[in-house]
């Protein structure tokens, strides 16, 4: 199982984060079965995650919603540094169609984890669309992915959103400006209003 936190979290995380799984199990023992895990023992899961490839789809269970969303990432990621572009866009569809329909099929899922869901692939889109040099298309994607507000607390991400802005080039408004439209969104992501604001240029309504 650690090979498989190992391949997601990196190392330090992995430890922490095996530990807890590890707690869980220990706790859920007097069960056969993980519920809601396929039907799988303990051992059968823990062998599952082992065995995972992301890069490799077919190693993931068809009902392994979360398996198959971060799948299509992955192979999204790999296709973009091959230029591979046109299956890119593709896999990060699957991304986010895996991550909504796993959240619609499990019951812990919460709201915050579905908008989340909705928004991540928005980043490599974003991605995508600045190798194509369509910076207007891009900075729409971007600014999709960072309007939670807690990623702009985040400095590096509001550097690339800069970046993302500069490259646009919006006239009659400042970055500091563009960063208070998305802060006037209250962390509620609006596709179709970002996109009208910037094609617009109209960032008051």
């Amino acid at each position: 199982m650690f090979s498989f936190l190992n391949k997601i979290f990196g190392k330090k995380d992995a430890v922490s984060t095996k530990k807890r799984f590890d707690a869980e199990a220990y706790t859920e023992a007097s069960k056969d079965t993980m519920s809601g895990y396929y039907g799988m023992t303990n051992r059968e899961l823990y062998a599952y995650w082992d065995n995972t490839d992301f890069y490799d789809v077919s190693t993931i269970h068809k009902e392994d919603y979360s398996g198959l969303c971060t799948s299509a990432r992955f192979r999204a990621q790999k296709a973009i540094k091959e230029k591979r572009l046109d299956d890119a866009w593709q896999l990060l569809q699957e991304e986010k169609y895996y991550g909504i329909k796993y959240c619609k099929s499990s019951p812990d899922c919460m709201k915050v984890t579905l908008i989340h869901y909705q928004q991540r692939p928005h980043a490599d889109m974003a991605n995508i669309l600045r190798l194509e040099k369509k910076h207007t298309e891009a900075l729409i994607n971007y600014t999709y992915f960072v309007t939670d507000n807690e990623y702009l607390s985040v400095k590096y991400k509001r550097k690339k959103l800069q970046a993302y802005f500069n490259r646009a080039k919006l006239i009659n408004i400042t970055f500091d400006e563009y960063k208070n439209f998305i802060f006037s969104m209250h962390g509620i992501p609006n596709y179709s209003k970002i996109e009208t604001a910037i094609r617009t240029n109209n960032f008051n309504s």
